[in-house]
């Protein structure tokens, strides 16, 4: 449930935030949102080993590009 409710507020930002800047600088500002200030937290708890940011920084970014992108495409269709 609290998954879904963050999946939700980061759909929700990056929204937010593609009205206002380019696709660039809407993947860079959702992925320090959302990423970033996740892995403060867990890492902070030390509940995932630090080997596995090998893994998740790219897949985030990934993450963040597709959401900005989906945002951008659905505000360009919308004018």
């Amino acid at each position: 449930m609290v998954w879904m409710l963050w999946s939700l507020s980061f759909a929700g930002v990056v929204a937010v935030i593609s009205t206002k800047f380019t696709l660039k600088q809407t993947t860079a500002l959702s992925w320090v949102i959302g990423f970033m200030l996740m892995w403060l937290v867990i890492g902070n708890l030390g509940v995932l080993p630090t080997k596995l940011l090998w893994f998740a920084v790219p897949l985030s970014l990934v993450e963040s590009y597709g959401a900005s992108y989906i945002a951008h495409y659905f505000q360009r269709k919308n004018k």
